[in-house]
């Protein structure tokens, strides 16, 4: 399992393609964060943008394998399906995990540099992310492995486009919520949906897989 995750990291950054598109889109955030200075932007960034960055790690590399044929050698692995299914999914969550650093470091940015929000409604934004990133990770994940690399890409730009209105006003809603307490239970019931959603995703993708193996 390890093998597969340094690998799957690693074709992120060492092919050259990939790694241009990591910088340009840093670039443009940094840019968006720099420029904007106000709530909207905020909620945008740290609610739905950075915790997406983490979920396109699988595109790069499932990209690779279709053009390497990996999968074939991949079956010579003393790996089951679920192990493999499983490494792909714990590198996610720890690329979720380090852009969701990323994200608390830029809320303190947008409380007590650019001042636009209160420390409370910066915290509840941050912590939208994790819903907002644990879905969209059962539903680009579930459309990699059924379709693969390419297919997969398109199949997962029109999942995301269907549900991005609804995660933007989940990031927004949580912030013009009257009370603290509205806002807590608002998050609370969000992240069990999302966990929720991840369990199904990933068993999906098992099954998905057990089937193109079969």
């Amino acid at each position: 399992m390890k093998g597969i995750i340094l690998k799957d990291f690693y074709e992120n950054y060492i092919i050259r393609k990939n790694l241009i598109n990591w910088i340009l889109g840093i670039i443009m955030l940094i840019v968006v964060v720099a420029v904007f200075r106000t709530k909207y932007v905020f909620a945008l960034s740290c609610g739905l943008v950075l915790p997406l960055l983490g979920t396109s790690m699988l595109q790069f590399s499932m990209e690779q394998d279709d053009i390497a044929h990996f999968y074939k050698l991949e079956r010579t692995y003393p790996l089951t399906i679920r192990q493999i299914v499983l490494a792909k999914y714990i590198l996610a969550l720890l690329c979720i995990g380090f852009f969701l650093l990323v994200s608390f470091g830029l809320s303190f940015l947008y409380v007590y540099g650019y001042r636009v929000t209160t420390f409370r409604e910066g915290l509840q934004i941050w912590a939208s992310g994790i819903p907002v990133g644990l879905t969209f990770l059962s539903i680009t994940y579930l459309g990699y492995f059924l379709f693969g690399g390419q297919k997969g890409h398109h199949s997962v730009c029109g999942g995301n486009g269907c549900f991005s209105p609804g995660v933007r006003h989940l990031v927004l809603r949580l912030w013009r919520s009257g009370t603290a307490d509205n806002r807590s239970d608002i998050t609370s019931g969000d992240q069990l949906s999302a966990l929720h959603y991840f369990g199904i995703g990933k068993l999906s993708s098992i099954r998905s897989l057990l089937r193109k193996k079969n």
